[in-house]
């Protein structure tokens, strides 16, 4: 949406929005004009950005300071997967956010790349611990460690985790350690982030309130061990699972 002047804010009653949508082609959608506008919206609970090569740096950290209600945060490019080569945002602008952000129930973030002084991500958002939905795809370009994913275990809250195209981040032992301690997820997405899914079967099983498991892009599984998540399942007397593999 196209947000009003400041000027025009009041008079057309929107002081009160509590959702708002941007799509942004410009590379600080956050400074000027539109950060003034969005300081107003102290009752926002939503903000989605869909960018075309944003550079978030030099954003004005007290923006998120003037959202006391923001619940949902959503920064993605809907076309990722095209713009691995080319310049894209650094996480550390978005950990510099991280203390206004701490009433965050749902994170979604896409194609951010990693200070050279820094190989934390998970880290970093264990700061917010009403996070019940979280979603990191293409985050870091491969040099996420796995023992820095092992810290979404403080994130007791989880209902929905996606981690697509971690590549390094997520492996057998980080997948199982998950599974066994976040006994809330309804919903898990790891495409891309080579596991190699049998030995990781068991684990899955067990995860109660689990609906939907997404396994596409990793190597290993077999029609076998997807047969045998489903008969564990229904031993356990658990609903069935909906099971996405494709390789």
């Amino acid at each position: 949406m196209l947000l009003p002047s400041s000027g025009l804010l009041a008079d057309r009653g929107l002081q009160h929005l509590q959702r708002v949508s941007l799509r942004c082609s410009s590379r600080s959608p956050l400074t000027g004009s539109t950060g003034d506008v969005l300081k107003q919206l102290t009752r926002l609970q939503a903000l989605n950005i869909q960018y075309t090569f944003m550079d978030m740096a030099g954003h004005d950290v007290d923006l998120w300071k003037s959202l006391p209600c923001l619940k949902g945060l959503c920064i993605i490019d809907p076309h990722a997967a095209a713009r691995l080569t080319d310049t894209i945002p650094s996480f550390d602008s978005i950990t510099d956010c991280l203390p206004s952000l701490c009433g965050l129930t749902s994170l979604e973030l896409t194609v951010f790349s990693l200070p050279s002084y820094s190989f934390k991500v998970c880290d970093d958002l264990t700061q917010l611990t009403k996070l019940q939905q979280l979603r990191l795809e293409h985050v870091g370009k491969g040099i996420v460690h796995a023992r820095d994913c092992m810290q979404l275990l403080h994130l007791r809250k989880l209902t929905s985790l996606v981690l697509r195209d971690m590549w390094n981040a997520v492996d057998n032992m980080v997948a199982v350690t998950l599974a066994c301690n976040m006994p809330e997820l309804c919903y898990l997405d790891i495409t891309g982030c080579q596991l190699k899914v049998d030995t990781a079967v068991p684990a899955f099983a067990q995860l109660q309130h689990l609906t939907k498991i997404v396994l596409s892009g990793n190597s290993g599984y077999t029609d076998t061990s997807i047969s045998l998540l489903h008969w564990q399942r229904s031993a356990a007397g658990l609903p069935k699972l909906i099971v996405e593999h494709k390789s």
